[in-house]
């Protein structure tokens, strides 16, 4: 039996806001923290020009630095 793809495995990464495991390669740093944040819980902030990727913690609250 031939072993899963990297992007289906298990992973060794945590997401701090769904707790699920992913690959380190799967996830985004949220730009205001830096902390890591899966597909599935990553916000998109999109302005004329620009997108912004952020975690939930900072998306409730974007004015803490």
């Amino acid at each position: 039996m031939r072993p899963l793809p990297w992007w289906l495995s298990g992973g060794t990464e945590q997401c701090p806001a769904c707790v699920q495991w992913h690959q380190y390669h799967a996830l985004y740093q949220c730009a205001h923290c830096d902390g890591p944040v899966c597909t599935g819980c990553v916000l998109v902030e999109f302005a004329a020009t620009t997108r912004t990727l952020l975690c939930p913690d900072c998306r409730q609250s974007p004015d803490e630095d």
